[in-house]
């Protein structure tokens, strides 16, 4: 599942001071066509073992 959001900084902070781990570190992705920039992207784990996904899109 992947949510938009737009400061990715501050939803990671948020949730790690929540005590919930990145998966990896986030990426940017910038070859996305539909974006000048590209996105910037970070997982998490729910507590059920899903990933989630955050990303910002660039511009």
């Amino acid at each position: 599942m992947t949510f938009s959001v737009t400061n990715l900084d501050e939803e990671i902070a948020q949730l790690k001071a929540k005590g919930i781990a990145l998966v990896g570190s986030p990426c940017q992705y910038p070859e996305v066509e539909i974006l000048q920039d590209g996105i910037l992207s970070a997982c998490f784990r729910d507590p059920d073992g899903n990933l989630i996904e955050f990303e910002q899109f660039l511009s």
